[in-house]
């Protein structure tokens, strides 16, 4: 519908040629593009043509039926193909058996009007429209996009229509919202051998709020990405008591490989191999083995999610196994951990929470960094996760929301251990999408960190503590100016480490998703519990992110300096610390 609103002001222009000038047929040659022997075109800017669109207008020698393309036949599949590139008002002649295209000027957009507007459609966010070319597929893009935004904003069912004027560059919204609902209903299509409503404990939405269509397509997101389902989505369907929605499903196989690998320059390649097996009895319980293996981390994960409420709740226990061997210049372990947890998943408008808590048997080899031998701990493991929808939805390409990660450790020699000590760390992240255009023009982040460890013994015997409880400081992930955990230069680590970082990301600014941006990361430890010292670390820094189809790349220049006396925790690090990475996010 919108190509053909478009197209009528151009087909006349293109097929009536006995009425047009012969002063379009006088043309530069300097400016004249031979698209075929026997088709010129003249006026406006080089235009490149796919071999497919080429046939079409030029004909194929290597097809008898195509080999030769009437003029009027060329026009018309010509006139296509400038008007998907902008190009709405063409002149055609004939000299001498040459049709002669004029392309004249392309056409840009000079202003929306919307007919019935709705103060939940902001048009003034949507960037790239007006000053840009008016062409089929952004009049598409625009359209869809409106739409979005209303389904969004809890609209379930709007009506929206496009139309263009090529000559003025004016585009027409015609909109019809529909009632703003709420979800009354969901219908489940069936999943053979699951019982009804297991899929509700994916859902990123509540039956009291607005409808969000965003956040049900994180639901099915969600879904297929924990491999439980090959395919989900959901349609609304208005109703006088609320929206009925359609969950709709393609289950495929219960069995999921996955394969992968990363790259940067702190752990050279990054490999990731993973089976799962979801859809575990009427409950939809699950299994995963994953492998990771990099220069200086190599682990084992063995994760399972047993269901066992009927009917279907979010509650669940998550044992897991996993064994780690982590060396790095300053230390060296290996540790294995049986953890048996229950754990439990809420949502509500806005964000999603997890907490998972219970009882954690570790054994550490610890070969270089602190006390040799083996330790064992048997100690109170809790994790504490919140996301909210918005940094969820955007992950593969952030620009608002927030997350946060607590984990904490607690371990006595009364109970089993062969060390008192408890660990504690909070690490957390806010993006911000600057006046919420689309796409971003600015995105500002802070993230931070704390780590710290409390040892009930003397302060001067945490040599005694294995690796995995001591903080570190240093590369893509704290304070960028310096190498991966350089801080403190010794060969142990400190009780408290902090840090803090700011960023400004411009994106979608300049062509082929180049985003440039700016940080600067401040830092501190110390030997003492929740008592980082100085001297002060500090990181100004620029970088660049590039947005691939396989994923992010991202390259960072950072100065890493230090302020305040020098002690024993550190000596004088200033240096650059140049990164680059595969797949690594803010």
């Amino acid at each position: 519908m919108v190509r053909a609103r478009l197209f009528i002001g151009v087909l006349g222009a293109l097929l009536s040629t006995s009425i047009l000038s012969q002063a379009h047929a006088k043309h530069n040659p300097d400016t004249a593009q031979a698209l075929c022997p026997d088709i010129v075109l003249v006026g406006g800017e080089h235009i490149d043509f796919t071999d497919s669109e080429k046939r079409l207008v030029c004909g194929d020698t290597k097809t008898p039926a195509w080999q030769h393309i009437p003029h009027t036949q060329a026009a018309f599949h010509l006139g296509v193909f400038l008007q998907d590139r902008g190009y709405f008002q063409p002149h055609v002649s004939t000299r001498d058996g040459v049709l002669i295209v004029d392309v004249g000027p392309f056409t840009t957009i000079t202003a929306i009007e919307v007919i019935a507007p709705t103060p939940y459609l902001h048009l003034e966010r949507k960037r790239k429209l007006k000053g840009y070319r008016l062409t089929p597929k952004r009049l598409s893009e625009l359209q869809n996009w409106t739409t979005q935004q209303l389904r969004a904003a809890g609209f379930p069912c709007p009506e929206v229509a496009s139309t263009a004027n090529p000559h003025t560059g004016v585009i027409t919204l015609e909109i019809n919202t529909g009632p703003r609902q709420s979800i009354a209903t969901i219908i489940e299509e069936p999943v053979e051998g699951l019982a009804p409503g297991v899929l509700r404990r994916y859902d990123a939405f509540t039956f009291d709020q607005p409808y969000n269509g965003d956040f049900l397509r994180l639901t099915a997101e969600r879904i297929e990405q924990a491999g439980f389902l090959q395919n989900t989505y959901f349609s609304p369907e208005c109703g006088k008591d609320g929206a009925s929605v359609t969950e709709h499903v393609i289950a495929g196989p219960p069995r999921l490989i996955i394969l992968g690998f990363g790259v940067n320059t702190e752990g050279l390649v990054t490999g990731k191999a993973s089976w799962r097996h979801t859809r575990l009895g009427r409950l939809g319980s699950l299994i995963d083995v994953t492998a990771l293996a990099s220069y200086h981390t190599q682990q084992l994960n063995v994760l399972s999610e047993w269901y066992f409420l009927d009917p279907p709740a979010r509650f669940h226990f998550e044992p897991l196994l996993s064994i780690t061997q982590e060396y790095e210049s300053d230390y060296h372990y290996l540790s294995a951990n049986l953890r048996l947890s229950p754990a439990m998943t809420w949502d509500d408008a806005s964000k999603q929470q997890k907490l998972v808590i219970g009882p954690d048997l570790s054994y550490i080899r610890t070969f270089k960094g602190a006390e040799t031998g083996f330790k064992r701990f048997v100690s109170l493991d809790a994790q504490y996760q919140l996301i909210s929808h918005t940094f969820e939805f955007y992950r593969p390409s952030p620009r608002t929301g927030y997350s946060m990660v607590v984990d904490t450790r607690f371990s006595h020699r009364d109970l089993l251990s062969d060390l008192s000590a408890q660990a504690f760390t909070l690490v957390g992240e806010q993006l911000w999408n600057v006046r919420r255009y689309d796409p971003p023009l600015l995105v500002l982040g802070v993230r931070g960190g704390l780590f710290t460890t409390l040892y009930n013994d003397a302060p001067e015997r945490f040599s005694e503590l294995p690796p995995n409880f001591l903080h570190y400081l240093g590369g893509s992930t704290t304070v960028r100016g310096f190498g991966r955990k350089e801080v403190p230069d010794r060969s142990r680590g400190a009780l408290t480490a902090a840090f803090a970082s700011v960023e400004a990301r411009l994106a979608y600014v300049i062509p082929y998703g180049i985003q440039p941006f700016v940080f600067f990361d401040i830092g501190a430890i110390g030997d003492e519990t929740l008592r980082p010292t100085l001297p002060l670390l500090a990181s100004p820094g620029v970088g660049i992110r590039f947005e691939s189809r396989i994923g992010p790349f991202r390259a960072t220049a950072a100065h890493g300096v230090t302020y305040g006396e020098e002690t024993a925790v550190t000596d004088d690090l200033t240096h650059w610390q140049f990164y680059f990475s595969f797949g690594e996010e803010f």
